[in-house]
Formats: structure tokens, C-alpha cells, sequence
């Protein structure tokens, strides 16, 4: 599985690009506040 394996579906698939890029979202968020606590 390569690299067009793994990004295609996000390109194709609505939904799971949506989730992917909610996903990441709420990830760079929880990275931030931690952060900001340290």
C-alpha cells in the first residue's frame, strides 16, 4: 500500500475526508492547550 493507497480514498470519499480533516483538527487543538499548560 502506498502513498496513492493511503491518499486517494481522502481525495474520493467525501466523508472520510471530512473525518480525516476533523480528526486533525482536534488534534492540533489538544496539542495547543497542552502547550499553552506546560
Amino acid at each position: 500500500m502506498g502513498f496513492w493507497g493511503v491518499v486517494a480514498p481522502l481525495f474520493l470519499i467525501r466523508t472520510w475526508r471530512y473525518a480525516y480533516y476533523q480528526k486533525l483538527d482536534h488534534d492540533g487543538r489538544k496539542l495547543c492547550l497542552e502547550l499553552l499548560w506546560v
